[in-house]
């Protein structure tokens, strides 16, 4: 039986990316423990890299409801200011 497991910092090297921004979000994918190792298997590799996959011609995420896409960014609200406490009572 052949068996291949990454640990973060190989997955990285083969992905191309810095090995500390895959290990901050690899917890958050399908992992192995092993105290304080982690491993990946590469069904684990794979969920990873699924995880991060994008619309093509956007750049959302996979799983953005297509009703999000249409949004459009515009200004933020802005808030009224309070008014000094001298001012209020003048």
């Amino acid at each position: 039986m052949s068996l291949t497991v990454y640990t973060p910092r190989a997955l990285a090297e083969i992905l191309g990316l810095d090995p500390t921004w895959v290990e901050r979000r690899v917890t958050q994918h399908p992992h192995h423990r092993f105290g304080r190792k982690i491993r990946l298997t590469e069904a684990d590799a794979m969920a990873f890299i699924e995880a991060h996959a994008v619309l093509a011609g956007t750049d959302a995420p996979a799983e953005v409801p297509a009703a999000l896409l249409e949004l459009r960014p515009g200004r933020a609200p802005r808030g009224r200011r309070a008014k000094p406490a001298d001012a209020a009572t003048a």
